[in-house]
């Protein structure tokens, strides 16, 4: 606690935000979200993903894919880089540092649709926060689109996104607007269960 002014007023002070984030960063997202996970592999029959930032890169936390023979493949634990594909809603949200380290070295180019112009990629991050999703079609692969929502925390802070991934073939721009309506969803469901989380622990 910290005393602050002259009238015996009291706060939290540095040491109990360093225990709060170190307990955020114990829970464990996967477990959490993963009922949210199957229930929207199973309402979009695409595949669903967590990525959580780590330094400059996009983590895959958790994943599942839908049961058809042509889908869009996952590795558990796979980085990218923040500036590509559906992992930019991570960068979008990060700290004005993280983007400065970005931006600080070449950027490397996927496909033809990879922008690695920082002047481009800072007018997609903005146009990201402003309607709250990023649409990616073949920044990575040419044949993958994927949409991504950010999951905040209790504090407002972006901890993950939720992303649905497919092959481009069947994904129209028709269905690529109701798939991030449906990302939309299911981040504000996985808030809901991290504060649930929170609370019970």
């Amino acid at each position: 606690m910290v005393r602050t002014g002259n009238d015996a007023q009291y706060h939290l002070g540095k040491r109990a935000h360093q225990l709060g984030e170190q307990a955020k960063n114990q829970i464990d997202l996967a477990a959490i979200f993963a009922p949210i996970v199957q229930e929207y592999v199973a309402k979009t029959n695409e595949t669903v993903q967590i990525r959580t930032r780590v330094g400059l890169e996009s983590v895959c936390q958790h994943f599942a894919e839908p049961d058809r023979i042509v889908r869009f493949h996952c590795v558990l634990g796979s980085r990218n880089p923040l500036h590509v594909g559906s992992s930019k809603i991570l960068l979008a949200f990060a700290p004005d540092r993280v983007r400065r380290n970005v931006f600080s070295a070449p950027l490397k180019k996927f496909t033809d649709a990879t922008k690695i112009s920082p002047a481009a990629l800072t007018a997609q991050l903005q146009q990201i926060v402003d309607t709250g999703y990023c649409i990616s079609r073949g920044e990575t692969d040419p044949d993958a689109v994927s949409v991504g929502a950010p999951v905040r925390d209790s504090h407002d802070e972006v901890v993950a996104a939720f992303i649905i991934a497919a092959p481009a073939s069947r994904v129209s721009d028709t269905r690529m607007e109701e798939l991030a309506a449906l990302a939309i969803e299911a981040a504000r469901k996985c808030e809901g269960a991290l504060q649930n989380a929170m609370l019970a622990g």
